[in-house]
């Protein structure tokens, strides 16, 4: 049987597709699907049902999926990047489509706060911009964090453009704009983010069976604390980048 995770209307089946036997469990659990949708009379929408294979896709096996409807057979549409939660995921997990996207978003919102707010002193600011610029850089950023020096340049370019905002401090270096308005780098602020993230993982705030499997670390080391982290070995850029390679080191370097 595939996995599936469900969330209010929005569902998600998968499986590791390495043979057609694994291929052919998915299809059949995609049918079984649709097959109990039209029993509570909950029908699917053909054209909003999609397929991506994630990872390496000249090792794809090749064929289709398909979903049985009133109007006949539907084959499902194949795409390599689809929004999902307000994330858009692509094939090869680099987010790049993502990244862009949020960067745009951003700066329509400060050219919105810029065009109707005159002369803004820190604090009214400081509440515009974490408000409707800020959080859309930080939205699920754990997801898609940033690993190419390209993106974490342009995105943090958005705040280095937002801070000019302020008349007071728009003619200081961009470091001196962020200590006189109390503002960290988006750096600092993404490592901030994993790490409370991490830890409401291993104080089990989050239900164990939606977390990712973390493994104590087997060390005669006593410096430091106790939760400490043992950190998969990765050889691929992308991987070292995921949530549960990228976050141990500076977790175990913490003073719990």
């Amino acid at each position: 049987m595939c996995s599936g995770y469900l969330y209010a209307d929005d569902m998600k089946i998968f499986t590791k597709v390495i043979d057609n036997n694994s291929k052919l469990l998915l299809q059949q659990d995609i049918g079984n699907v649709a097959e109990w949708s039209d029993r509570w009379m909950l029908k699917l929408n053909p054209s909003k049902c999609k397929s991506i294979t994630i990872g390496n896709l000249k090792s794809k096996i090749p064929g289709t999926y398909t979903l049985n409807t009133e109007h006949g057979t539907h084959t499902l549409e194949e795409v390599t990047i689809e929004k999902d939660l307000g994330v858009l995921i692509d094939s090869e997990l680099n987010f790049e489509n993502h990244i862009y996207s949020k960067i745009k978003t951003a700066n329509k919102m400060l050219g919105i706060i810029k065009r109707n707010f005159q002369n803004l002193d820190s604090d009214s600011f400081l509440m515009l911009y974490k408000a409707l610029v800020r959080s859309h850089l930080e939205y699920t950023e754990v997801i898609w964090n940033l690993y190419k020096i390209k993106h974490i340049t342009a995105i943090e370019k958005v705040q280095k453009r937002a801070t000019k905002l302020v008349s007071q401090v728009k003619n200081l270096p961009y470091k001196e704009r962020l200590i006189k308005l109390g503002l960290p780098t988006l750096v600092y602020r993404r490592s901030r983010g994993d790490m409370i993230e991490l830890f409401k993982i291993v104080s089990d705030i989050y239900d164990k069976n939606t977390v990712p499997d973390l493994s104590p670390a087997m060390s005669s080391v006593t410096r430091g604390h106790n939760k400490k982290l043992f950190k998969p070995y990765s050889n691929k850029n992308v991987c070292q980048k995921f949530f549960t390679v990228r976050t141990i080191e500076i977790w175990n370097s913490l003073s719990l």
